[in-house]
């Protein structure tokens, strides 16, 4: 399977861009399932039933070590920190392997967003092109475990990358500002009317069906509401008025957010980090964290509507954000300079790899 560039990823006469850490990880998967039923430790390298390993809930597989194993090594992990360090430092060689070879597969030789074409691996992202992330990351997991599941089932078809910004704007407005200038929200839609103001009943051809004045067909009388006070049908159906609620709500909900980022910036909203002014690029960033019991993430809109006090909150895009949340620094403030970061640093270090064992094959 060819990438863009002359670099391969299914190995062959190109050296494999996988990286021997990814390589070896492949083969460590090849040689955990020698037969059905069973499982080899990948510490003790004893060949176990499938009972004797824990099952992994998030991942949907069981564990790559052993019940005892597992014990035993977790009390050596808890007791020498230098064991975290080297466990940490290995794990983070193959995730960057791992994202190496999706990001180049789907992004190109020189991995950018195809919406935007921003290039900071801090900020890039894979999107589900079809709109079905929420079911997809239920089977294939997020993050470093997508990566895997992608490079496993050998790069299907379906996604792309795109920078944070652009995969959220597109994820939940279902469109990004770089390509709709004038985003607007939602409009609200009319209500509809109740069975006493409409001709409903002068159109129900048969007994027991009624006429939307929404999805302009004919449904069955349990497909709609009753009005409490006159016992009648309303004159569209559940599924149209709940569309209609639902709409109403995203609406309100879009206005109370971009007073609450007003409010935070002291003006129009933007980015405090990259100056971004397109509202859905914007997100509130708690600068010493997020309490995990004030509840769901949304109701930081209300709270900051209903607080006077907001030193604890600050407006940034969701580039800056990701970036500040998962790395501890954005790029845009360290002036361009190296990451300091060790996982970037490896992705860096296997592009630049890459775009040098290119450059010795063209000349």
């Amino acid at each position: 399977m060819e990438t863009a560039g002359n670099a391969r990823i299914d190995g062959g006469s190109k050296k494999s861009i996988l990286t021997p850490a990814l390589s070896t990880a492949r083969k460590k998967e090849k040689d955990r399932h020698p037969e059905e039923g069973v499982q080899r430790c990948s510490q003790c390298k004893e060949v176990k039933p499938q009972n004797q390993f824990y099952f992994n809930v998030a991942r949907n597989i069981t564990s790559s070590m052993c019940k005892s194993c597992h014990s035993k090594t977790g009390q050596e992990y808890e007791a020498d920190p230098e064991i975290k360090k080297r466990r940490g430092y290995q794990k983070w060689v193959h995730r960057a392997a791992y994202k190496v070879a999706v990001l180049v597969h789907y992004g190109g030789e020189n991995p950018k967003c195809a919406c935007c074409g921003e290039c900071r691996v801090e900020f890039l992202a894979i999107d589900h092109t079809h709109g079905d992330g929420g079911t997809d990351r239920k089977v294939r997991g997020d993050g470093a475990e997508l990566y895997r599941s992608l490079v496993k089932d050998n790069f299907p078809p379906g996604y792309r990358v795109l920078s944070h910004n652009c995969n959220s704007s597109g994820g939940m407005y279902g469109r990004c500002a770089h390509n709709n200038p004038e985003v607007i929200f939602p409009k609200l839609l009319p209500r509809g009317r109740r069975a006493e103001d409409s001709y409903q009943e002068s159109i129900m051809p048969v007994e027991g069906w009624s006429y939307c004045l929404k999805c302009k067909c004919y449904k069955p009388s349990d497909a709609y509401d009753v009005v409490k006070a006159t016992g009648k049908f309303f004159s569209w159906c559940k599924p149209c008025r709940r569309k209609s609620a639902n709409q109403r709500y995203q609406e309100n909900y879009q206005k109370k957010r971009v007073e609450a980022l007003s409010k935070v910036c002291g003006g129009p909203p933007k980015c405090n980090c990259c100056g971004e002014t397109a509202v859905v690029f914007l997100s509130v960033h708690h600068v010493n964290g997020r309490d995990k019991k004030a509840g769901k993430r949304g109701n930081v809109i209300y709270e900051i509507l209903k607080s006077d006090c907001l030193d604890g909150f600050r407006v940034l895009c969701y580039n800056c954000h990701y970036s500040m949340t998962r790395y501890g620094y954005c790029p845009h403030t360290t002036g361009g300079q190296r990451s300091e970061h060790p996982f970037i640093a490896m992705v860096n270090d296997i592009l630049l790899s890459l775009k040098m064992e290119s450059y010795k094959d063209i000349h």
